[in-house]
């Protein structure tokens, strides 16, 4: 008796089991019949561990697959499925070419405030993350990371493409753009597009501005000659040429691999300005080479440079000066030392003595 009893237990089992699963398959054909989103979404929410889930998405995601944004509210809803990533990048890609073929501001607009929007879905993904951390593996969190950066670079993309559409709808819609964002590189694109615009001197004035701004910042020999090779003619030329040579010198300072110059010594030399204010030197450059001098001091910094057996008479304001002489051949080593210049004259010849630049001074 309690034999049969069993039985009938476990046919009553079988029995239900085979009936839910029948009612599963049916509701899965009721859906492939109607093919649309909403049946497959109404099977998933009935059935969300269903056996057949993967295919369902695969119907969801050959009903989108060809539409951005249906495409995106999909990988919305369930961002968890298999391929999400790629889902979610195929379908910024498709936005990206439709606001392509668009071609206007308005359309990039779109699509740059669709990738926001989808930024701050990812910001509730993370905090899900931080709470439920035990539960997330790191599959997954590397998973959001590459959604993050897809999302970034179709962002930059986006703001090219927006910008160069907008520089093409005209000079003012472009200069009204340059003096929201006000950057070194919406000021140089402008004179690219207009290099003859009616704002083209205000534009060079405000880049000037920013650049020596920035050269003031960094102090870098690579900035001071970006600033002087934009404004040969720019407003802090003389300042920025100063700031060169003077970086130049510390750098020749700092490598500590330079030979010494020794103290100079005054000799009589007829000058046409006041001994109390300038300072004059005969320089001869008795090599072979281009002989370059720096000279850096408080209110003033030059260069000199010297053809080869060229002699020539500089003249610099009084005072304290570090100085750096070199030649156009990087084995031959560098020199520097330190003058207070005191008025009147000096004299002194540069030369190669056994393949080591020296240097002689006459008085």
């Amino acid at each position: 008796m309690k034999k049969r009893r069993n039985i009938v237990i476990f046919a009553l089992i079988i029995l239900g089991i085979c009936f839910f699963a029948t009612k599963e398959r049916r509701a899965l054909y009721s859906a492939d019949k109607a093919y649309n989103m909403e049946s497959y979404e109404n099977f998933l929410s009935k059935y969300p561990e269903s056996k057949y889930k993967e295919r369902v998405f695969e119907c969801m995601y050959m009903l989108v697959r060809y539409k951005a944004y249906d495409l995106l509210k999909f990988y919305q809803k369930y961002p968890n499925m298999p391929q999400a990533s790629s889902i979610l990048e195929e379908g910024i890609n498709l936005a990206c070419e439709d606001a392509k073929l668009k071609s206007t501001e308005e359309g990039w607009q779109s699509f740059l405030s669709m990738l926001d929007t989808l930024d701050k879905y990812h910001i509730e993904l993370d905090v899900n993350i931080v709470e439920f951390e035990d539960e997330v593996d790191y599959y997954e969190t590397t998973a959001l990371e590459r959604r993050k950066n897809i999302i970034e670079t179709y962002r930059e993309k986006g703001k090219e493409e927006l910008i160069e559409v907008i520089f093409k709808l005209g000079e003012e819609r472009a200069w009204e753009l340059v003096q929201t964002e006000k950057t070194e590189d919406y000021y140089e694109k402008y004179l690219t597009y207009y290099p003859e615009g009616k704002h083209k001197k205000e534009c060079n004035k405000l880049l000037d501005e920013m650049i020596w701004e920035i050269v003031q910042t960094e102090r870098t020999i690579v900035r001071c000659n970006e600033y002087l090779n934009s404004f040969p003619k720019g407003k802090y030329r003389n300042k920025c040429n100063k700031l060169l040579i003077d970086l130049e010198i510390e750098e020749v300072y700092s490598s500590k691999g330079y030979g010494a110059l020794p103290p100079m010594e005054k000799v009589n030399l007829n000058t046409p300005f006041p001994a109390d204010r300038y300072s004059y030197v005969d320089v001869s450059n008795d090599t072979e080479y281009k002989l370059t001098l720096l000279y850096g001091g408080k209110f003033e910094s030059k260069r000199f440079i010297f053809s080869p057996n060229q002699t020539k008479r500089i003249h610099l304001l009084n005072g304290h000066y570090r100085i750096v002489a070199f030649v156009n051949d990087p084995d031959v080593n560098k020199y520097a030392g330190e003058e207070t210049l005191e008025g009147g004259g000096y004299d002194v010849t540069y030369y190669i003595r056994h393949g080591f630049f020296d240097y002689r001074r006459r008085y």
